[in-house]
């Protein structure tokens, strides 16, 4: 079983599994995570962050060496990133801003040969450069990579029954942030809506079979989500805990420095 197919059958299974966001788009950075922490996937962020295309392919290769699943956020469900960090050996995609079921379904597609519209090819790292037979390839891309997709406006939030029974969407992952300022915008809206918007995408994923996903910055109301079901989660980014973290080291070792 590829390292691709074992994360998109854990998925599947709910198994509570913890990714961080990578926006230091630099391979040294994904072979720390593989090889000092028990991290579960890494989404590489392009839709924050910019990179070259050699360093995202050094990123893909550095995952796949530790073997270490890695689902890259695309900037739009339209973005040559899709088909281009694919052929890279990307274990899926998380497509940002998805609000409808014909959406899901449209970027799905540019995912997969069979029913979908992804180009052919085996000249690169995800067939062996040549390695599989058309067959074999066509089968891992169609059944190894994962879909997810993010629900970030209330649109969204109502639909998320509907996105979640499309074939071949793995995840509904919400994305407290982006739905926090889309509510902002309806002034109408009482207070405490983001959490009712957050329960109601989760609730209607769940009942419809799906698997629930969200980004939390640290570990606040972390009983309360798997309380709910959810099972897929994305805690922090690299740029967070390297500051979080030396900003910690530094105030504990200024006391032994004194007074200035």
């Amino acid at each position: 079983m590829s390292s691709s197919q074992e994360f998109r059958s854990r998925v599947a299974c709910r198994e509570r599994l913890i990714g961080i966001f990578v926006k230091t788009i630099d391979h040294s950075v994904i072979e720390i995570l593989g090889h000092r922490t028990g991290v579960d996937f890494v989404v590489l962020d392009l839709e924050h962050a910019s990179a070259s295309p050699e360093r995202i392919d050094s990123c893909i290769l550095a995952a796949r060496a530790v073997s270490l699943p890695l689902l890259v956020r695309v900037p739009s469900a339209t973005s040559e990133y899709v088909a281009h960090t694919l052929d890279m050996g990307a274990s899926g995609i998380l497509f940002p801003r998805i609000s409808t079921h014909v959406e899901a379904a449209n970027a799905v597609g540019k995912m997969r040969f069979r029913g979908g519209e992804r180009g052919f090819s085996l000249s690169h790292r995800a067939g062996y450069f040549g390695r599989l037979s058309p067959q074999q390839f066509v089968e891992a891309n169609d059944h190894n990579l994962l879909a997810a997709v993010q629900i970030e406006d209330p649109e969204a939030v109502k639909n998320a029954d509907k996105i979640a029974s499309v074939p071949g969407v793995d995840v509904n992952f919400v994305g407290p942030a982006d739905l926090q300022v889309a509510l902002a915008e309806n002034p109408e809206r009482e207070e405490g809506s983001l959490q009712c918007q957050i329960r109601e995408a989760l609730e209607k994923t769940i009942d419809n079979q799906g698997v629930a996903g969200i980004y939390l910055a640290g570990l606040q109301d972390v009983e309360h989500y798997l309380d709910l079901g959810v099972s897929f989660f994305v805690v922090s980014t690299d740029q967070a805990v390297l500051g979080s973290g030396v900003e910690s080291l530094i105030s504990d070792f200024k006391p032994y420095l004194g007074d200035p």
